[in-house]
């Protein structure tokens, strides 16, 4: 089967950045499901916006009707952001999805149409965006071919309408990845606004307990200097894991010096239905006494399902 654009490096990418719960965040989540395909998550959360504490409180409903291949979905958030989402699946052949959202909060009203189709051979996604008021109107895309379920090459752009002072913005990226067995790969290239990033991730699960991962990246416009991580996953048994990573940034700016920082997510299931990671953030060179980069922070997440 192929892959989407977004899935090529995703092993990696997760086990680089996810798990590991910092910056002084709190976080409930519920989940309840029922036999007639309905789904509610509730979740409440303790952050800092702009140095201050701040509570949010969300709920999302979702409703798959599977006899009519059709899923509803929704978001509410007491920060005033707000969605709704109707989708259709396998329509025509199999593998496809159409879907339609509305969305309101902090960056305005935007409607968004999306389409995707995965078979063994290709992936392709396809969306448009259109936010009301001063806003671009923009339109995504990607296309994936794989090759013997193993060898993956990709393609994703972007197109934004100039609006304003704004010109036309237009982002692209690229990615090659190879799986074999327990052992995956890839490279990429994209552009930001600034930034034109080239990188190559590594993933492997060494064994039913243990599976490590790394990312290096560099910026051929040198705005940013080159960056790298490496972490790993270590599961004690089926109950509770750790995760461990380090990672540094250098920049372009000799004045800057380099940033260190190593991250733990400690994960303990008390039981089947509940879950409970700490994580930390710790700034290496601040803790050998020397200033470079943001504070330690620690964070905490329970799950109830």
């Amino acid at each position: 089967m192929a892959k989407f654009y977004d899935d090529i490096g995703l092993d990696s990418s997760d086990l680089l950045s996810k798990g590991y719960p910092v910056a002084g965040v709190v976080k409930f989540t519920s989940e309840t499901k029922t036999a007639d395909g309905i789904t509610l998550v509730a979740t409440g959360r303790r952050f800092l916006k702009d140095k201050a504490p701040a509570v949010e409180i969300g709920l999302e409903p979702k409703f798959e009707w599977n006899a009519r291949n059709v899923e509803l979905s929704a978001n509410v958030t007491t920060s005033a952001e707000y969605s709704a989402t109707a989708a259709l699946k396998d329509v025509g052949t199999k593998g496809t999805k159409i879907s339609a959202t509305a969305s309101s909060g902090s960056k305005g009203v935007s409607y968004k149409a999306a389409s995707s189709l995965k078979n063994n051979n290709v992936a392709v996604k396809t969306a448009a965006t259109y936010t009301l008021g001063d806003k671009p109107f923009v339109l995504e895309g990607s296309l994936v071919g794989a090759y013997e379920k193993k060898f993956f090459a990709g393609v994703n752009g972007i197109f934004a309408t100039a609006i304003g002072d704004k010109s036309v913005q237009i982002l692209w990226g690229t990615k090659l990845g190879v799986e074999q067995g327990d052992l995956q790969s890839h490279i990429f290239a994209n552009t930001t606004e600034k930034n034109l990033l080239v990188g190559v991730g590594w993933f492997q699960k060494i064994s039913d307990a243990l599976r490590i991962g790394a990312n290096v990246t560099a910026d051929a416009r040198q705005v940013a200097g080159p960056a790298g991580t490496l972490g790993s996953e270590y599961k004690f048994d089926s109950l509770s894991s750790i995760k461990l990573k380090i990672g540094v940034q250098t920049h372009t700016d000799g004045s800057k010096p380099f940033e260190a920082r190593f991250g733990v997510g400690l994960k303990q299931a008390l039981s089947a239905n509940f879950t409970s990671t700490l994580g930390a953030d710790l700034n290496i060179r601040q803790a050998l006494g020397k200033n470079a980069g943001p504070d330690h922070s620690f964070g905490l997440e329970v799950k109830l399902a």
